[in-house]
């Protein structure tokens, strides 16, 4: 009778255990508010609007790095500068402009000016190219730079590039007359469609 009585107790602590289990795995992870932002969770701006971008770094990037190296940047020697400060001030000039940070470097080296590497997405290609790109490029000095503007999907609409005495420019055709950057040509292109 008492093996009886065990049997049917470990039984019932058997079926209670399963049963919990149950309960458990039908519940969605993250408790009965999981649902979405309509059943009491908050979702942060940067969940759902600044989602990562990838931007792969191309060969004028290459290049450029491969020229970096060549010029002793990269090699701590000869007077520090304070890259911390000056990267601070970069993304925090990106943040203000309303575009996000993919990639950015502050070379050290053996010059005052360091070299600084910066790729960007912007939503608006052309209100950010001709309003707000400016104030993210007068941060930093003009004399050893790199500089690409994606748009949201990753495509390249601007890339600028300077050397000790030579550079580069990429600006995508119908966006060309919103570029902050100096061009010039005789070739007449379409008016900034941001005004």
């Amino acid at each position: 009778m008492r093996r009886r009585r065990a049997l049917g107790a470990v039984l019932l602590i058997l079926v209670a255990a399963v049963g919990a289990v149950a309960v458990t795995a039908s519940r969605s992870p993250g408790g009965p508010h999981a649902a979405g932002p309509s059943s009491g969770r908050q979702v942060r701006p940067s969940d759902t609007s600044r989602p990562r971008v990838d931007v792969p770094v191309d060969s004028t990037e290459r290049l450029w790095r491969i020229w970096v190296l060549s010029q002793s940047f990269g090699i701590t020697v000869g007077p520090r500068v304070d890259v911390q400060s000056l990267r601070r001030r970069v993304e925090s000039a990106v943040l203000a402009s309303g575009a996000s940070v993919v990639r950015l470097k502050v070379w050290q080296g053996r010059f005052e000016r360091p070299p600084v590497e910066l790729v960007v997405t912007a939503r608006h290609p052309a209100r950010y190219l001709k309003h707000r790109l400016e104030a993210v490029l007068q941060t930093f000095d003009h004399r050893y730079l790199y500089v690409q503007v994606a748009d949201r999907h990753g495509s390249r609409i601007l890339e600028w590039t300077t050397r000790s005495r030579t550079g580069s420019l990429y600006v995508k055709r119908a966006l060309f007359d919103c570029s902050p950057v100096l061009h010039g040509g005789l070739v007449r292109y379409p008016a900034c469609p941001a005004g």
